[in-house]
């Protein structure tokens, strides 16, 4: 008798986490800039792009909609319509898992979750099965 794996689904939603550390580095970055013995107007210009990269962070993270990754098998996982396979290296700890995928194209796909990405459940059980195979 064969079993069959039923294919495992994540609900990935945008992770606090992620925007709030590159509001950490923005805050940074602008205090460490601040100290500096420069122009002026350098100050205002750096000052400036900081504000904007942040501004884009912040549009970019409240943009996201929740997404379905699937595990169809050990290799092969699709996110949203997307059929990618699963690299060989991963890195798991206890509160992130950055996933390496490749697309039917060939391009890289790089996802980070961190524990605020999805339900507790669903991340100890995707820590599990990356580490299993």
């Amino acid at each position: 008798m064969r079993v069959e794996k039923n294919p495992v689904e994540f609900n990935l939603q945008p992770s606090k986490a992620i925007v709030l550390a590159q509001l950490g580095l923005a805050l940074t970055v602008s205090i460490s800039l601040l100290g500096l013995a420069i122009i002026w107007w350098v100050r205002l210009l750096a000052l400036a792009i900081i504000l904007g990269t942040t501004a884009l962070w912040v549009h970019r993270w409240r943009a996201q909609k929740p997404e379905l990754l699937r595990s169809l098998d050990a290799e092969r996982w699709i996110l949203g319509d997307t059929r990618l396979i699963l690299q060989p290296r991963q890195f798991v700890v206890r509160k992130l898992v950055i996933l390496y995928f490749k697309t039917s194209h060939g391009a890289t796909l790089v996802r980070a979750l961190p524990e605020d990405a999805m339900a507790d459940g669903q991340h100890r059980l995707l820590r599990k099965l990356l580490l299993a195979s």
